[in-house]
Protein backbone atom coordinates (compact mmCIF):
# COMPACT_ATOMS: atom_id res chain seq x y z
CA UNK A 1 0.00 0.00 0.00
CA UNK A 2 1.51 3.69 -0.83
CA UNK A 3 1.00 6.04 1.68
CA UNK A 4 0.88 9.55 -0.29
CA UNK A 5 2.73 12.61 2.12
CA UNK A 6 -0.17 15.21 2.58
CA UNK A 7 0.82 18.35 1.02
CA UNK A 8 -0.75 21.75 1.59
CA UNK A 9 -2.47 23.56 -1.31
CA UNK A 10 -0.23 26.63 -0.34
CA UNK A 11 3.07 26.16 2.41
CA UNK A 12 4.17 28.28 4.89
CA UNK A 13 7.20 30.00 2.52
CA UNK A 14 4.19 30.28 -0.23
CA UNK A 15 2.21 32.19 2.08
CA UNK A 16 4.77 34.36 3.21
CA UNK A 17 6.02 35.14 -0.24
CA UNK A 18 2.44 35.50 -1.85
CA UNK A 19 2.05 38.11 1.36
CA UNK A 20 4.98 39.76 0.55
CA UNK A 21 4.24 40.12 -3.03
CA UNK A 22 0.76 41.62 -2.70
CA UNK A 23 2.19 43.90 -0.23
CA UNK A 24 4.56 45.40 -2.62
CA UNK A 25 2.40 45.28 -5.39
CA UNK A 26 -1.11 46.99 -3.88
CA UNK A 27 0.00 48.89 -1.27
CA UNK A 28 4.03 49.50 -2.18
CA UNK A 29 5.42 48.50 0.73
CA UNK A 30 9.66 48.27 1.20
CA UNK A 31 9.79 47.37 4.90
CA UNK A 32 8.11 44.71 6.60
CA UNK A 33 8.76 43.66 10.76
CA UNK A 34 8.53 40.37 11.26
CA UNK A 35 7.04 40.77 14.77
CA UNK A 36 4.85 42.80 14.22
CA UNK A 37 3.41 41.04 11.42
CA UNK A 38 2.95 37.89 13.07
CA UNK A 39 1.36 39.67 15.92
CA UNK A 40 -1.35 40.77 13.28
CA UNK A 41 -1.70 37.73 11.44
CA UNK A 42 -2.89 36.11 14.87
CA UNK A 43 -5.84 37.90 14.70
CA UNK A 44 -6.70 36.69 11.45
CA UNK A 45 -5.38 32.56 12.02
CA UNK A 46 -8.91 30.55 11.83
CA UNK A 47 -11.16 32.86 10.29
CA UNK A 48 -13.29 31.28 7.75
CA UNK A 49 -12.63 33.72 4.92
CA UNK A 50 -8.75 33.16 5.36
CA UNK A 51 -8.17 29.84 7.09
CA UNK A 52 -6.86 27.84 4.15
CA UNK A 53 -4.00 30.43 3.42
CA UNK A 54 -2.35 28.98 6.92
CA UNK A 55 -3.05 25.83 6.73
CA UNK A 56 0.63 25.36 6.79
CA UNK A 57 1.05 28.30 9.01
CA UNK A 58 1.72 27.21 13.00
CA UNK A 59 -0.07 29.19 15.54
CA UNK A 60 2.00 30.21 19.09
CA UNK A 61 -0.08 31.30 22.03
CA UNK A 62 1.07 31.74 25.84
CA UNK A 63 -0.75 32.52 28.71
CA UNK A 64 0.68 36.06 28.87
CA UNK A 65 -1.04 36.87 25.88
CA UNK A 66 1.61 37.04 23.72
CA UNK A 67 0.00 35.21 20.77
CA UNK A 68 1.61 35.58 17.27
CA UNK A 69 1.74 32.76 14.29
CA UNK A 70 5.28 31.52 13.82
CA UNK A 71 7.06 32.62 9.97
CA UNK A 72 10.41 31.99 11.25
CA UNK A 73 11.47 29.29 8.87
CA UNK A 74 10.02 31.01 5.74
CA UNK A 75 11.62 33.97 7.23
CA UNK A 76 15.22 32.15 7.08
CA UNK A 77 14.03 31.26 3.75
CA UNK A 78 12.87 34.66 2.14
CA UNK A 79 16.73 35.78 3.60
CA UNK A 80 18.22 32.87 2.31
CA UNK A 81 16.98 33.15 -1.17
CA UNK A 82 17.07 37.10 -1.48
CA UNK A 83 13.55 37.58 -1.21
CA UNK A 84 14.40 40.15 1.71
CA UNK A 85 16.93 41.50 2.92
CA UNK A 86 17.89 42.02 7.05
CA UNK A 87 18.00 46.01 8.38
CA UNK A 88 20.55 45.61 11.29
CA UNK A 89 19.54 47.91 13.71
CA UNK A 90 19.65 48.17 17.70
CA UNK A 91 15.74 47.28 17.83
CA UNK A 92 14.70 43.59 19.58
CA UNK A 93 12.59 43.26 16.21
CA UNK A 94 13.68 41.81 12.70
CA UNK A 95 12.80 43.94 9.73
CA UNK A 96 13.23 43.57 6.35
CA UNK A 97 13.59 45.14 2.92
CA UNK A 98 11.38 43.70 -0.09
CA UNK A 99 13.44 43.00 -2.50
CA UNK A 100 11.17 42.95 -5.02
CA UNK A 101 9.66 45.36 -7.69
CA UNK A 102 6.33 45.97 -8.27
CA UNK A 103 7.17 44.36 -11.61
CA UNK A 104 8.28 41.71 -9.82
CA UNK A 105 5.57 41.32 -6.99
CA UNK A 106 2.63 41.29 -9.91
CA UNK A 107 4.44 38.17 -11.85
CA UNK A 108 5.01 36.14 -8.62
CA UNK A 109 0.92 36.95 -7.77
CA UNK A 110 0.59 34.68 -11.24
CA UNK A 111 2.24 31.54 -9.43
CA UNK A 112 -1.54 31.37 -7.53
CA UNK A 113 -4.77 30.89 -7.92
CA UNK A 114 -7.27 33.71 -8.20
CA UNK A 115 -9.16 32.60 -4.61
CA UNK A 116 -5.79 32.67 -3.14
CA UNK A 117 -4.53 36.07 -4.21
CA UNK A 118 -7.85 37.72 -3.22
CA UNK A 119 -8.36 36.21 0.07
CA UNK A 120 -4.08 37.72 0.54
CA UNK A 121 -5.50 40.81 -1.01
CA UNK A 122 -8.18 41.29 2.01
CA UNK A 123 -6.08 39.99 4.68
CA UNK A 124 -3.43 42.25 3.34
CA UNK A 125 -6.29 45.55 3.43
CA UNK A 126 -7.27 44.24 7.13
CA UNK A 127 -3.78 44.44 8.44
CA UNK A 128 -2.96 47.72 7.02
CA UNK A 129 -6.54 48.97 8.18
CA UNK A 130 -5.44 47.96 11.81
CA UNK A 131 -2.49 49.79 11.39
CA UNK A 132 -3.52 52.74 10.32
CA UNK A 133 -6.22 52.54 13.75
CA UNK A 134 -3.18 52.06 15.70
CA UNK A 135 -1.21 54.87 14.43
CA UNK A 136 -4.17 57.16 14.03
CA UNK A 137 -5.36 56.51 17.98
CA UNK A 138 -1.22 57.40 18.99
CA UNK A 139 -1.15 60.50 16.86
CA UNK A 140 -4.24 61.98 18.53
CA UNK A 141 -3.31 61.70 22.13
CA UNK A 142 0.69 62.31 21.65
CA UNK A 143 2.29 64.69 19.65
CA UNK A 144 6.35 64.51 20.16
CA UNK A 145 8.79 67.02 19.60
CA UNK A 146 11.84 66.60 19.96
CA UNK A 147 13.82 69.46 22.02
CA UNK A 148 15.85 68.31 24.83
CA UNK A 149 19.52 69.15 24.09
CA UNK A 150 21.67 65.50 24.00
CA UNK A 151 25.37 65.38 24.91
CA UNK A 152 26.14 63.10 22.44
CA UNK A 153 24.51 61.83 19.56
CA UNK A 154 24.77 57.96 20.67
CA UNK A 155 22.52 59.02 23.75
CA UNK A 156 20.07 60.86 21.72
CA UNK A 157 19.54 57.84 19.05
CA UNK A 158 19.69 55.83 22.46
CA UNK A 159 16.64 57.97 24.30
CA UNK A 160 14.73 58.05 20.36
CA UNK A 161 14.96 54.06 20.35
CA UNK A 162 13.48 54.00 24.20
CA UNK A 163 11.06 56.57 23.27
CA UNK A 164 9.61 54.48 20.36
CA UNK A 165 9.13 51.46 22.49
CA UNK A 166 7.50 52.84 24.90
CA UNK A 167 5.12 54.55 21.82
CA UNK A 168 4.75 51.28 20.91
CA UNK A 169 3.81 49.64 24.04
CA UNK A 170 1.28 52.58 24.79
CA UNK A 171 -0.38 52.59 21.21
CA UNK A 172 -0.71 48.18 21.98
CA UNK A 173 -2.47 49.82 25.37
CA UNK A 174 -5.02 51.87 23.53
CA UNK A 175 -5.41 49.15 20.98
CA UNK A 176 -6.75 46.46 23.58
CA UNK A 177 -9.03 49.51 24.61
CA UNK A 178 -7.13 49.94 28.42
CA UNK A 179 -8.06 53.07 30.70
CA UNK A 180 -5.82 55.27 28.46
CA UNK A 181 -3.26 56.84 30.91
CA UNK A 182 -3.06 60.02 28.07
CA UNK A 183 -5.19 63.13 29.29
CA UNK A 184 -6.93 64.14 26.19
CA UNK A 185 -5.89 67.03 23.63
CA UNK A 186 -2.71 67.07 25.74
CA UNK A 187 0.81 67.40 24.34
CA UNK A 188 3.93 65.79 25.91
CA UNK A 189 7.18 66.80 24.69
CA UNK A 190 10.51 65.06 24.56
CA UNK A 191 11.84 67.65 27.22
CA UNK A 192 9.01 66.26 29.54
CA UNK A 193 10.60 62.86 29.58
CA UNK A 194 14.25 61.02 30.77
CA UNK A 195 15.89 58.00 30.89
CA UNK A 196 15.89 55.96 33.97
CA UNK A 197 17.28 52.37 34.82
CA UNK A 198 14.90 50.31 36.73
CA UNK A 199 16.14 46.54 37.43
CA UNK A 200 18.66 46.76 34.83
CA UNK A 201 16.37 48.08 32.41
CA UNK A 202 16.41 51.57 30.39
CA UNK A 203 12.97 53.18 30.86
CA UNK A 204 11.67 56.53 29.56
CA UNK A 205 9.48 58.56 32.11
CA UNK A 206 7.96 61.38 32.82
CA UNK A 207 10.12 63.84 34.87
CA UNK A 208 7.74 64.48 38.51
Amino acid sequence: MKIEQYKPNITEYGFLRLLLSTLKSEHHEVIVSKHQLEKDLYAFYGAEDFNFLFEDVIKRESIDGNNYVDLNDSFQMAHAWGLLSMIHDLSKDVRSVINLSEEEAIENLNDYNEKQVNAMQELVNRIKGKENTRDNMVKDDIEVVLSPVFQSEEQEAEFSRIAREEMTNLSETLENKSESIVPEGETFFTSDFEVVEEDGKKLVRRKN
